[in-house]
């Protein structure tokens, strides 16, 4: 069951969560129920429910004595990742293309109008891209409209922001992968799945080479 916004336990899940995904909590670092309802003055129901959700969200390893772990990224992980990605993402622009009508093809437009503006993008450094690519590729996949398809896509999102926060490479962004945002779209807007896939595939990997160069 989700959590309520409003819950003591929801704020203690977002605040955990967020300090997973931007590195004040190390990966693999030990993190156990007396000492989440220790830090924030509370019961162990809710320290739990929140440790609860993470390990749902795929954020914390879970263990019986009560005392878990945030996640650990192996090289293996990170190539299945990619994999699952490149099925999630792909099936999503085929999904984008068949259902495409006058109102998508019009918002598809804008984005390319918007991105294609977007000069300050040439100064932004590779990991402020990310976080931009994350929302991006996010988008692609809600379009496809399988909500379930989205409650794994989340998953992978995490996981990138986990290692765009542990990246400490600050070199500007190539406009090659600022220019395959761009590509996708009107590809999508072709109604060219071959084309839109091999783009689409093109772009992930690129991505994870970066990872492995400077993550791994």
């Amino acid at each position: 069951m989700p959590l309520k916004k409003n819950s003591l336990s929801y704020q203690i899940y977002e605040e955990l969560k967020n300090d997973i995904l931007k590195n004040k909590l190390k990966l693999g670092e030990k993190i156990s129920t007396n000492e989440i309802a220790n830090k924030y003055g509370v019961s162990h129901t809710p320290a739990r429910e929140a440790i609860k959700n993470l390990i749902k969200d795929g954020l914390i390893v879970g263990s019986t004595n009560k005392v878990h772990k945030v996640i650990s990224i192996t090289k293996k992980e990170l190539l299945e990742l990619i994999e699952i990605r490149k099925m999630c993402e792909c099936y999503s622009v085929d999904k984008i293309i068949e259902n495409m009508g006058p109102k998508e093809i019009k918002n598809i437009n804008k984005q390319i109008i918007k991105l294609e503006s977007l000069e300050e993008v040439k100064n932004q450094t590779i990991r402020d891209f990310y976080s931009v690519d994350i929302d991006f590729h996010k988008a692609l996949v809600e379009s496809a409209g399988n909500s379930k398809l989205m409650d794994i896509y989340q998953k992978i999102s995490y996981i990138v922001n986990i290692i765009i926060y542990r990246i400490n490479n600050r070199e500007k962004i190539s406009d090659v992968f600022f220019k395959q945002h761009i590509d996708i779209l009107k590809s999508i807007l072709e109604k060219d799945n071959k084309k839109t896939r091999e783009i689409l595939k093109k772009h992930i990997e690129h991505s994870f080479k970066y990872y492995q160069d400077n993550f791994l």
